[in-house]
């Protein structure tokens, strides 16, 4: 479920820029239950303890690794903040909660100490809400994963989830490197690009307003995507049906491996390109048909190669 913190509508984006003090941003933190159970300031934990991490931050930066020890941190940068203004948290049973500050908390603080490290267990359920602070996770291998952005970029490594892996942000971009699922997979951008490098999943979903989407190579049996005026651009590596949307942005997408395609285009003025192929009942057959591939367009070309 995404959670937020609110920023002031104030000149220059709520920023101030002091010479002797620095930069600094104004927030009101939302209220967050159990307040008063929560401890502050830079921290260890017993990863034996632990199975789900939920992370709400704000500003600065958030970057995750994950690690093999007994003992894993949890820090931020800013070293002389009061408590209301370093992060808070908790554990509860085998959850472990992590908060931006103080649970209602209104207030200026410094950029450039609101940069979270925080190291987490293989395995483990890992939750993410930032509102404007970019996230950067290695490679993990987990048991599951939702990171929910509104305005910072998201970056991986290589991610493995034996269960859902959901990236969702509304104007920063999405960037990963290999995503292996073994449960549904998706990836939703307002207007922040999304690109990755090879996607395995039982099935995908991916959704752009105005940002584009490119995957290397893609092997799902069932696959969707969705574009408003970003380009589509794709390898399609294995699938069994794949239904794919864009209004005004081209779709360009490449057939690996000696994948076969049957492929239907619907589209009011934008072209058909591709080369081998045979036509029956309306279809493009490319191969052995094997992937049913429906294409949509408006205005946007579909090219298959």
């Amino acid at each position: 479920m995404k959670r937020f913190l609110t920023v002031f509508a104030l000149p220059l984006a709520g920023l101030f820029c002091l010479p002797l003090f620095g930069c600094s941003v104004r927030f009101s933190a939302d209220k967050y239950s159990d307040s008063d159970k929560y401890s502050t300031g830079n921290f260890t934990y017993n990863a034996s303890e632990i199975s789900r991490i939920e992370l709400n931050w704000d500003s600065g930066s958030v970057s995750v690794s994950e690690s093999d020890a007994d003992s894993l941190s949890v820090s931020e940068s800013g070293a002389d903040l009061p408590d209301e203004k370093r992060l808070h948290y908790m554990q509860d049973g085998k959850t472990l909660r992590i908060q931006f500050c103080k649970s209602g908390f209104v207030g200026t603080f410094p950029l450039e100490a609101k940069k979270l490290r925080l190291e987490v267990p293989a395995g483990t359920e890992l939750v993410i809400n930032s509102a404007s602070a970019p996230v950067e996770l290695g490679s993990h291998t987990l048991r599951s994963l939702e990171l929910y952005s509104a305005s910072g970029s998201v970056s991986t490594g290589s991610i493995r989830t034996s269960d859902t892996l959901l990236i969702d942000t509304t104007s920063g971009s999405v960037k990963t490197d290999d995503i292996n699922t073994g449960g549904d997979l998706i990836l939703h951008s307002t207007s922040g690009t999304i690109k990755t490098a090879d996607i395995s999943a039982a099935s995908a979903n991916v959704k752009t307003t105005s940002g584009s989407f490119r995957a290397d190579s893609v092997d799902c049996l069932s696959l969707t995507v969705e574009s408003t005026s970003g380009s589509i651009k794709a390898g399609l590596k294995n699938c069994d049906s794949a239904d794919i949307e864009s209004t005004s942005g081209s779709v360009r997408l490449r057939l690996l491996d000696g994948l076969g395609a049957s492929v239907k285009h619907e589209s009011t003025s934008g072209s058909f390109n591709g080369n081998d192929y045979t036509v029956k009942n309306g279809r493009y057959i490319f191969g052995s048909g094997k992937c049913t591939l429906n294409v949509r367009t408006t205005s946007g070309s579909l090219t298959i190669e």
